[in-house]
């Protein structure tokens, strides 16, 4: 039996978002769209980050990762996340609302 895996990568965020990383089928493994959930279960939406970009924490305002290009050279990365607001009364996701 083949067991395929719903995901390549999954993060809680500091303020409690689920981010989960779907599986990619036929290229595997992971894409560069990120799903966001409440910690309800309701999804919020969906986050683009660049290609070949590894995910290490998510903060508030940022994201922290790693990315590898086409030679095998890792970088640190940050890239800011904009929430649409005030994170205490409106902490959602950027691009969702």
């Amino acid at each position: 039996m083949l067991r395929i895996p719903f995901a390549w990568d999954l993060v809680v965020d500091d303020l409690g978002y689920f981010w989960i990383q779907p599986y990619e089928l036929p290229d595997g493994p992971g894409s560069s769209e990120w799903r966001v959930f409440a910690e309800t279960g309701q999804a919020l939406g969906t986050v683009q980050l660049p290609e070949g970009f590894r995910v290490l924490a998510i903060s508030s305002d940022a994201v922290v990762g790693v990315r590898t290009d086409d030679l095998g050279r890792q970088f640190v990365q940050v890239h800011a996340l904009d929430r649409g607001g005030d994170t205490e009364t409106r902490p959602l996701p950027p691009g969702c609302g």
